[in-house]
């Protein structure tokens, strides 16, 4: 179970694993070198999108967190 701003929801968490290279993009590559990179996506068969997901290097320099906060079904 996974809670978030829209409430708490059943849901599978996917765990991704690769790498990144921002040395294109002179203003990314400043904040973050190239390296590692871990993504958690958490999915619920209820809102039939993802509800959270978070990304953060294995250097510990990129944080981000993204949750639902509303939804509606059509």
């Amino acid at each position: 179970q996974v809670t978030v701003p829209a409430g708490r929801f059943e849901a599978i968490r996917l765990e991704l694993f690769g790498t990144y290279d921002d040395t294109n993009n002179a203003a990314m590559a400043m904040r973050s070198p190239p390296g590692a990179l871990t993504v958690n996506v958490w999915y619920a068969a209820q809102t039939k999108r993802m509800i959270k997901m978070t990304a953060q290097n294995r250097r510990g320099t990129y944080d981000m967190v993204v949750e639902l906060e509303s939804y509606r079904l059509q």
